[in-house]
C-alpha cells in the first residue's frame, strides 16, 4: 500500500504532516488520498513531491506592515542559479563561474553600490524559482550586525548547506502575501528537519548563544528590484 510505504520510509515527515495545526484537515486528507492513488511504477517519493509542489502557501496569512523589511539567507550557488536562469533566457551568454565571480567581487562595497552593480549587470530577475522562504528581524539593527553568516545559518536551521551565503533584505511588493509555512512547503527533502509553527529552531551548535529561533514566512518569489540591502559572505 503506498500510504503504508510512505509512512514506513518517512516516519518523521509523516508525523509532522499529521501534527501541523496550520494545515486544514481537508488538505491533509487530500495528501494521503494522493499518496494512496500513486500509479504503479511511480516512486512514492516523487508522487509526494508532485503534490507538495502544487499545494504551497496554504498556511494562514501573516499580517505585516507594508514597509516591514524581510530577509533571506541563501547559498551563493542558489543565487547564481537564479541569475543564470534569467541570463540564459535572455541569451546573455554568461557562465555560472562568471556570475559567481561577479558576486564575490561585491565584498567590501557599500550595500547600495552592491545592489546597483548587480542591477546594472543583470537587470531584475526572480530571486527564486517557485516560492521564497524569508525571515523577520524586528529589531532596529540589521541581522548581519548581530550575527556572523555561520551563526545566522545555524539559527535559521538551514542544515549542512555549503557556503558562502548571500543575505538579502527587501520589502514585499503590493499583493504579495506572506504565509505561515506548512508541512507542504519545505518539500520532502527538507520536511524532516523543518519545524512547524512559523519559527525556526536553532541547531545545537548555536542553541546556547541563540536559544530562540526566528519567525519565518513563505510567499511568492519576488524580483531583484525589491531588494534594498545585501551582504555577501
Amino acid at each position: 500500500m503506498p500510504v503504508a510505504h510512505f509512512k514506513a520510509d518517512h516516519p518523521v515527515a509523516s508525523e509532522k504532516i499529521r501534527k501541523d495545526t496550520n494545515l486544514a484537515e481537508i488538505h491533509r486528507d487530500s495528501f494521503w488520498q494522493h499518496i494512496q492513488n500513486c500509479p504503479p511504477g511511480t516512486p512514492v517519493d516523487d508522487h509526494a513531491d508532485a503534490f507538495f509542489n502544487k499545494n504551497k502557501l496554504l498556511g494562514p496569512a501573516v499580517a505585516i506592515d507594508p514597509e516591514e523589511k524581510l530577509n533571506r539567507l541563501t547559498p551563493i550557488d542558489a543565487f547564481v542559479a537564479a541569475i543564470y536562469s534569467h541570463a540564459s533566457a535572455r541569451n546573455m551568454g554568461l557562465s555560472k563561474d562568471y556570475i559567481e565571480k561577479s558576486l564575490k567581487m561585491l565584498r567590501g562595497m557599500a550595500s547600495d553600490d552592491q545592489i546597483e552593480a548587480l542591477r546594472d549587470a543583470y537587470g531584475s530577475f526572480p530571486i527564486a524559482r517557485f516560492i521564497m522562504w524569508s525571515f523577520r528581524y524586528q529589531k532596529a539593527s540589521h541581522p548581519s550586525a548581530d550575527h556572523s553568516f555561520e551563526d545566522l545559518r545555524c539559527r535559521l536551521a538551514l542544515g549542512p548547506q555549503p557556503g558562502p551565503y548571500i543575505l538579502l533584505t527587501f520589502t514585499l511588493p503590493s499583493g504579495c502575501v506572506p504565509h505561515v509555512p506548512t508541512a507542504f512547503d519545505p518539500g520532502l527533502k527538507h520536511l524532516a528537519r523543518w519545524e512547524a509553527g512559523g519559527k525556526t529552531r536553532p541547531e545545537p551548535a548555536c542553541a546556547g548563544k541563540f536559544p530562540d529561533g526566528l519567525e519565518e514566512t513563505v510567499h511568492q518569489a519576488i524580483l531583484y528590484q525589491q531588494v534594498e540591502a545585501l551582504a555577501v559572505d
